[in-house]
């Protein structure tokens, strides 16, 4: 507006004072009005993300595309256009050229919209006319402040328009009014006086507001003028402007207004001046993080050149990000611990050596002291009276560590027998300065220390088993970054430790385990050995006492009783001989006993013996049940199924399905003679109640092509029924 008026008097000598700006419109009345900006761009996300952002200070209406966006330009003028540069039908540069080349929305402030951050880019958008280029992703702050800076340009603008079109045609009647009427011409400089008075006044107003707004943005805000030396290379800068928020953020006074940076941070790094001396040269704005040693802090800075070619002067915002940096730097080294951590877990799992397992998690400390802490772990004897060092876990020589082997643990004691006695850190910054360590003095002169903590390690539920001490070469006092170090590397050592000592344990508790076994199986061997040699000595005294009787029928029943001891004596043999305790295999068992049989009745060779076996294993009570039950049976087929030298089979079927055993004893004799109160119906009445009684099952017979006899039995018994089993476990229980 100072400008237009300046041309006003330039024209018009002597008559700039006449009254152009009566009806200007009221510049703070329209700042008050909610602008209306036309918000375009495909994306939904960034549609939502801008209107949320710009709604609560002004009416946005928003379109998918340029075609859309060019008739909703015409159909309702906005006061800013925001288009993004890659949209379907109408891309923002030919949107651009259509709002340019109508005389309507020419004057429009438009700011493009870009994930392109080259420079050719940004500069073809401001060749084609764009007012502003803002670069995908952009804060919200920075948002914000470019559209409300383009707002109120374009407004100051409008007005500065509205003032000097109103002001040519006021002049345009002021020249016709003076060729006519000479006397109004005074009349005419006051009215000017007066309007170069309001139009002072209405600069500094706006002034004013800017300032405002510059100073309420949260970010920090300052121009600044670049110092070049005689080879155009930045030297300092000059502070011009600075808003509060930079004040704020800094640390810095109004003071600096005008002086030179080097008087006021006289160290600042020289990536500043090489920075600020490209935005100049090129014109290309830069952003970046950098450390400020002066006020202790990371900043983000960014940095544009303001005007054309030529220009110094440089508009630069300040983030302060120190907290950011701190969270990402505690983030990282979190996250290297926890590696750490899983290695040294992984390490214990694979079943590595204890030493080396803790020696991952002293190698974190090496790391995040540079070195200068040294590490040791001692873990407490099984009396808890004194520590005994993990040689090879740290980095402490393994001299020193041998010469504190056996270090007694107590309230009494220092170090780490303090430490692990009271379950808290022992922090001794200079060992030279602590009256209990000098008796230990020549080991620190030795072992050149002077700082030593420790700090217990303790289970989950508290219990301490070891420590873990840490030297340094100077004195030292325990930092909060220290203890939190310590207390990573503690716990990790504690499970890894505990893992150690109990697969210790399990290792001893197994070998004693194994002996036990041993030494069972070889009572076990000796008792089944001499049960069956005193079986054999009773089948031998039936078969010498048989031999005295003459009774036919009496000298059959002590052949009988003679198998009956022979069929349970085999079970003591198949235990001893193949060192089983626990189960029989019937499948054996009951071939063994047909074939001693056969032999006893002299039928080895006209009846073949045939076993069909699913490898059926029953535990020693229910198998000299079954024993029995076979020796009845075959006993029965070998005596009356195969007269006048008949030949034949004798068929066992042990089978299992449903949680059933099915037993099958069958032959191709001449079947069963009906003959009550014979051998053959009182040994079926023997097999019915031992297998009912003893076993929980059923019988079936039957004399199809031959004898058979079939059992069902469960494959398991309860505790009611094997207690039943037990108790009728004598040969001739239940008989």
């Amino acid at each position: 507006m100072a400008v237009a008026h300046s041309e006003l008097a330039h024209i018009f000598p002597g008559e700039s004072d006449y009254d152009v700006r009566a009806d200007a419109p009221n510049v703070e009345g329209a700042e008050r009005r909610r602008a209306c900006i036309l918000l375009a761009d495909d994306n939904a996300d960034m549609r939502d993300y801008v209107r949320r952002l710009l709604s609560p200070q002004h009416e946005v209406v928003a379109v998918t595309d340029g075609e859309s966006a060019w008739a909703a330009a015409l159909d309702h003028l906005p006061d800013l256009v925001l288009a993004d540069i890659m949209m379907p039908r109408l891309d923002g540069y030919e949107l651009l050229d259509r709002l340019r080349s109508d005389p309507r929305t020419s004057r429009l402030p438009i700011i493009l919209l870009s994930a392109s951050a080259g420079e050719e880019a940004r500069v073809e958008g401001l060749d084609k006319g764009a007012d502003d280029y803002l670069i995908k992703p952009f804060s919200a702050r920075e948002l914000l402040a470019r559209v409300n800076t383009h707002l109120s340009l374009a407004q100051v603008r409008g007005a500065a328009e509205e003032v000097l079109r109103r002001s040519n045609e006021d002049l345009e009647f002021r020249v016709r009014q003076r060729t006519r009427e000479l006397e109004t011409v005074v009349e005419a400089l006051r009215r000017e006086a007066e309007e170069r008075k309001r139009a002072n006044e209405a600069l500094r107003d706006s002034e004013n507001k800017y300032c405002t707004l510059f100073n309420s943005i949260d970010e920090g805000l300052s121009t600044l003028e670049i110092i070049l030396d005689e080879n155009e290379k930045a030297v300092d800068y000059r502070f011009i402007q600075v808003n509060s928020s930079l004040i704020r953020l800094t640390g810095l006074g109004l003071d600096v207004i005008g002086r030179r940076v080097s008087e006021v941070i006289p160290d600042l790094e020289k990536e500043w001046f090489e920075r600020f001396e490209r935005v100049v040269k090129t014109g290309e704005p830069e952003r970046w993080e950098i450390f400020i040693a002066a006020l202790t802090g990371w900043f983000e800075i960014s940095a544009s050149r303001i005007g054309g070619s030529g220009s110094r002067l440089v508009s630069c915002s300040y983030d302060n990000i120190t907290e950011r940096k701190r969270a990402e730097e505690a983030l990282r080294i979190s996250e290297k611990r926890m590696r750490g951590q899983k290695h040294a877990f992984q390490a214990a799992i694979d079943g590595a050596p204890l030493q080396d397992s803790l020696g991952i998690l002293a190698r974190i400390v090496t790391e995040e002291t540079a070195g200068a802490a040294r590490t040791a772990f001692y873990i407490a004897d099984r009396n808890f009276t004194c520590l005994q060092p993990i040689t090879g876990a740290g980095d402490m020589p393994e001299s020193y560590t041998k010469q504190v082997d056996g270090f007694p643990i107590g309230t009494e004691s220092l170090a780490c027998g303090l430490a692990i006695a009271c379950g808290r850190p022992v922090l001794t910054g200079n060992v030279l300065e602590e009256p209990k360590w000098k008796p230990w003095l020549h080991l620190a002169k030795e072992y050149d220390f002077r700082g030593c903590w420790s700090f217990p390690i303790e289970t989950r539920d508290r219990k301490p088993i070891g420590t873990f001490a840490m030297y340094f070469r100077e004195a030292r006092e325990a930092a909060p970054h220290d203890l939190a170090l310590a207390g990573v590397i503690t716990p990790a050592a504690a499970i890894i430790i505990s893992r150690y000592r109990l697969e210790q344990e399990v290792a001893d508790r197994t070998a004693e385990l194994r002996v036990r076994v041993a030494e069972r199986d070889a009572l076990l061997n000796e008792v089944h050995h001499r049960v069956k040699n005193n079986l054999q000595v009773i089948s031998s005294l039936l078969e010498m006492q048989a031999n005295r009787v003459e009774n036919p029928q009496a000298y059959s029943q002590f052949e009988d009783a003679c198998n009956r001891v022979v069929s349970i004596a085999i079970i003591h043999e198949v235990l001893y001989t193949r060192g089983s305790f626990a189960e029989i295999g019937l499948g054996d068992y009951a071939r063994d006993m047909a074939e001693r049989l056969t032999a006893f009745y002299g039928l080895s060779q006209q009846v073949k013996v045939k076993v069909h076996d699913m490898g059926i294993a029953l535990d020693l009570d229910r198998a000299t049940s079954l024993g029995l039950v076979f020796n009845e049976l075959i006993s029965n087929s070998c005596k009356h199924g195969f007269p006048n030298g008949k030949t034949g089979e004798i068929i066992i079927r042990l089978t299992r399905g449903e949680g059933r055993i099915h037993v099958k004893v069958a032959d191709t004799g001449i079947g069963f003679v009906d003959e009550p109160g014979s051998d053959v119906s009182l040994g079926l009445g023997l097999v019915r109640t031992i297998v009912t009684q003893n076993l929980a099952g059923t019988v079936e017979l039957g004399s199809e092509q031959g004898a058979w006899v079939a059992i069902e039995m469960p494959e398991r018994v309860n505790a009611a029924v094997h207690r039943q089993v037990r108790a009728a476990a004598s040969p001739f229980g239940g008989a």
